[in-house]
């Protein structure tokens, strides 16, 4: 997800509010799927040389239970998501690689199922 910095207004954020494709995530590697596009809610804005996000992250997933080994699918949800990221002189930042890691910590190491009792 790619945020020109012009469009962030001067002592103030940008709301951005979109539906990403999921390619990005890599999510196969971690013997997940994506079974709806990345939706995002976020405030984008500018700070002592660097660019912070905040908001939440939403996808629904595939999983495969480690218990029945049946196929199932279930929310995730990153709220607050939040993000600080250092400016290199560029006029737009990529926040990819951060959602991505921070999808990928807040997977389930073993899905089950039944997680919800």
């Amino acid at each position: 997800m790619k945020i020109h910095l012009r469009q962030i207004p001067q002592d103030g954020t940008l709301h951005v509010e979109d539906e990403v494709d999921t390619a990005f995530l890599e999510l196969e590697a971690a013997g997940a799927a994506a079974a709806s596009p990345l939706h995002c809610s976020l405030d984008v804005g500018l700070s002592d040389g660097g660019v912070f996000a905040s908001g939440r992250l939403h996808l629904r997933l595939r999983l495969k239970c480690v218990a029945c080994l049946e196929e199932f699918e279930q929310d995730l949800d990153i709220d607050p998501f939040a993000l600080q990221k250092e400016l290199d002189g560029r006029e737009s930042v990529d926040l990819s690689p951060e959602i991505r890691e921070d999808i990928h910590l807040a997977l389930p190491a073993y899905p089950r199922c039944d997680g919800d009792g």
